[in-house]
Parts: C-alpha cells; sequence; structure tokens
C-alpha cells in the first residue's frame, strides 16, 4: 500500500490513469484507489495538482464513479495538433473540422442552461443528420445577418464566418466514382468528427445514433467559455442569455 511518503509516485500514476481515454475506474482497483485518495485527501490532492500543472495539464473533473479527466494547457506536449486529428487536410476542410465539433456540442446542448447541468446527466444521443440541420441552421442565420450587416465582421467570429462561407458551398452528400462516400460531403465530415469523438471515449456508437458520454460532458463545460462556441450560440439563439 502507498503511504505519504510515496505521494509523488502516486500522483504520478492517477496522472497517467486520466491520460488513458479507455481506462475507467471499475475496472482498474489501483485507478479508483487513487481517485479516492485524491477526493478524501486534500494534501495529496494538491500534489496531484501540481504534478498535473508541471505537465501542463488541468484537473477538470474527477469522480470514483467515472475517473478523472484533464486537458492540455496551451503549448502542452499533449495538446492535440491538427495532424492528429487529421493527417492531411486543406485549410478549408480545417475550418469545417472546427464548425463541425462546434456544431456538434450545439446539438447536444440546445439551450445555453443545459451546459450548467450536472455533467452525469444522461443526454439525448444525436445523428448525422441532426448535426447536418443544426450547420444548415447557422448557415441560414449567418446569410441573414450578412445581408443585414454585410461588413465589418465582428472580430470575435472571424473564423466563425469564414468557415460558414466554406461550408454552404459543400454538398451534404457526395459519392466518388467508386460510389464510397466523398470525404468532401459535409455528411462524411460530420462522421469523421464523431468517430474521431468516439475513440476518444467522449461518444458511444450504435446504428445511426451516437450517445454523448460523461467525459464529453465535462470537457464540453469547460469548452462552452470559448469564443467559437458563443459565437455559434449567439448566432442560432441570439435571445438566449450569454453563458
Amino acid at each position: 500500500m502507498m503511504g505519504a511518503d510515496d505521494a509523488p509516485y502516486a500522483a504520478g500514476r492517477l496522472v497517467q490513469w486520466g491520460l488513458r481515454n479507455g481506462a475507467h475506474p471499475k475496472r482498474n482497483d489501483e485507478y479508483r484507489a487513487l481517485l479516492a485518495r485524491y477526493l478524501d485527501r486534500l494534501e495529496f490532492r494538491e500534489v496531484v495538482r501540481r504534478f498535473a500543472e508541471g505537465l501542463e495539464l488541468e484537473i477538470l473533473e474527477a469522480s470514483t464513479e467515472h475517473g478523472m479527466v484533464l486537458a492540455p494547457l496551451p503549448g502542452s506536449a499533449f495538446a492535440t495538433q491538427a495532424s492528429d486529428y487529421r493527417p492531411s487536410s486543406s485549410e478549408d476542410t480545417r475550418l469545417l473540422d472546427g464548425l463541425v465539433q462546434v456544431a456538434i456540442a450545439a446539438t447536444v446542448y440546445p439551450r445555453a442552461m443545459d451546459l450548467l447541468g450536472d455533467p452525469t446527466t444522461v443526454r439525448n444521443p444525436v445523428t448525422v443528420t441532426e448535426i447536418e440541420e443544426t450547420l444548415r441552421q447557422l448557415v441560414n442565420r449567418l446569410d441573414e445577418a450578412a445581408k443585414q450587416q454585410p461588413d465589418p465582421i465582428p472580430e470575435e467570429a472571424g473564423g466563425l464566418y469564414e468557415a460558414w462561407r466554406v461550408y454552404k458551398h459543400r454538398q451534404a452528400q457526395r459519392s466518388t466514382k467508386d460510389q464510397r462516400s466523398s470525404p468532401l460531403s459535409t455528411h462524411r465530415i460530420i462522421e469523421y468528427a464523431l468517430d474521431y469523438l468516439c475513440k476518444q471515449h467522449c461518444f458511444q456508437h450504435k446504428g445511426q445514433v451516437y450517445r454523448p458520454l460523461w467525459r464529453y460532458q465535462v470537457l464540453v463545460q469547460e469548452y462552452a467559455a470559448s469564443r467559437a462556441h458563443a459565437a455559434v450560440k449567439r448566432a442560432l439563439n441570439p435571445s438566449q442569455e450569454k453563458l
């Protein structure tokens, strides 16, 4: 059994478990015991926090039922690079990848107040078609806004407007010469995003539906403060209170 003198080693063990996307405390006794120690012992919690901080990681949430969620700080070696998400892509596709991610979050959380809820709450599953509908709704709203106020584009929504202009010219469904779904179609880009989130243990995929998991909810609640997500929510629901 580990004692107080083993705190740095134990902190390292807990952080490494938190970095394993597929690890779950119900399947590993050491992970569960370390989480219980983290939650019960303030001095150990501080050691873990400092250990994570040294690795440029932030602890977003910890639970003996669900595990630990860590997020890389800017510049961290653990930060996801664009090439990790999609090995090769054009600038337009990268814009769409970002837009689709915020559209997925906006579909899972249709109301701003939902983002304040308990992340253990079971959220409705989503489909590729529903994400597509959110994006089309967003495009229509931005089209309308552009007609009323063509220029200049608000600085805080610059990336959103660039992505919108790329998205509105893409086909929802398109086939290649050998009848496969084209990677350039918006449906395929959405599928790619949801499949990536499944690999990160943020969603579960069954048939046509993708169910958001606890890990995704924790990450999105943190992400909801980002300018991109706030800009999308305001475009979709201009009358809702800002978060």
